[in-house]
């Protein structure tokens, strides 16, 4: 108007803010696909939780709702002082919680890759674990030290563990064969008796059929030893490329209500006729060395990596052990993910330098066990 005032903005955002909270309990619907929770609750049945983002005319009307609705309101807001007004209007129905603009943009994952490899990885892995210089990790269940991963796993139960699910076995002379039996998965067996060397030889021969068996098996083993897994990732990427392995991989992931570990760059899969699964995560900034990066430069990588760390959803990938006689043996003729790459890894997460940036940047770390109490 000619004051510069909006006045259909303000009706049309309270429409909004009701209804986002009415949309939302439909889809929560079991026949929506949703997962059949009553936000209000029942006696006897814990009811829902909403987190609202912003305490504006928008923010407002949705607590409105929500808290007629009996639901746990969360209301988060950058201003002290419209907290204060919000709590006034709504007293102890709704939790107000401060924050700012980049602690809400910049979620971190830092995980480490390829538990139960070798016990020079576990050993380095659970340090940086149990240390916080990393807070997620994912396990190759077809590998050798998959016993002391459950072990470490049963005794800290706080412990961030997903499952690298792995369909190739790359180390020249350190093989596997799947966790499933060879005559159930012979489509992903070589004339050797192991997995795949590589993604391109899996990805031509592998069955849909057996890889479901093999990815199931993975899981069911994990479980059996004491691992409860929050997400699943796929060892080399080996399940992004085929689109009908990579649907397999997604179906897995929902049946067994674990969130799916997705780079930005394979969510091109998605389309009308293909649409993302709601258990699927896609990490819309995803970092991991390459082998272009020379080993004098690695401090500086990942320091810079932290530094020039994009709002949104990021993934750090880091693959931790130590420069061992174990570790050369494995990586032999393989340098790329190999014993001095993973000692320098492992330096990295545990320098100042590293912790210091993370701090420096205002870094919120987050982890897969957290996405998946959103989801399920």
């Amino acid at each position: 108007d000619d004051n510069g005032r909006l006045p259909l903005l303000a009706p049309m955002s309270a429409v909004a803010g009701r209804m986002s909270v009415q949309a939302g309990a439909h889809c929560l619907e079991k026949n929506q696909k949703g997962r059949g929770l009553l936000l209000g609750g029942a006696p006897g049945v814990t009811g829902g939780t909403v987190v609202i983002l912003g305490g504006g005319v928008v923010g407002e009307n949705a607590a409105m709702i929500a808290t007629g609705m009996q639901a746990k309101v969360h209301i988060v807001d950058k201003s002290e002082a419209r907290l204060k007004q919000l709590v006034q209007m709504f007293g102890d129905k709704i939790i107000p919680e401060q924050s700012d603009k980049i602690d809400l943009n910049k979620l971190l994952i830092l995980h480490a890759d390829d538990l139960g490899l070798s016990k020079s990885v576990n050993q380095a892995s659970f340090k940086a674990l149990k240390e916080g210089l990393v807070n997620s990790g994912s396990v190759m269940m077809p590998c050798d030290f998959i016993s002391d991963v459950g072990e470490f796993a049963v005794n800290n139960p706080e412990i961030d563990l997903g499952l690298h699910l792995t369909v190739t076995s790359e180390w020249r002379d350190y093989k596997w064969d799947g966790v499933a039996n060879s005559n159930l998965i012979s489509s992903m067996i070589d004339k050797k008796g192991n997995l795949f060397e590589n993604k391109k030889k899996f990805t031509l021969n592998a069955s849909t059929k057996d890889l479901k068996k093999e990815l199931q098996a993975q899981i069911d083993l994990a479980k059996s030893i004491g691992i409860k897994p929050t997400h699943i990732d796929s060892h080399e990427g080996a399940l992004f490329f085929d689109q009908n392995i990579f649907k397999t991989y997604l179906e897995v992931g929902e049946e067994n209500q674990l969130p799916v570990f997705v780079p930005r760059d394979v969510a091109v899969h998605f389309d009308k006729n293909f649409p993302k699964p709601e258990n699927v995560v896609i990490v819309e900034n995803f970092h991991m060395a390459l082998p272009s990066l020379e080993f004098k430069d690695w401090n500086t990588y990942y320091v810079n990596t932290i530094e020039n760390l994009k709002p949104g959803l990021s993934e750090i990938i880091v693959h931790l052990g130590y420069d061992d006689k174990e570790m050369q043996q494995i990586t032999v003729e393989h340098p790329n993910y190999g014993s001095k790459w993973r000692d320098l890894d492992m330096e990295v997460v545990s320098s100042e330098n590293f912790k210091q940036a993370l701090k420096d940047n205002n870094i919120k770390l987050v982890t897969w066990r957290e996405i998946q109490n959103v989801i399920y």
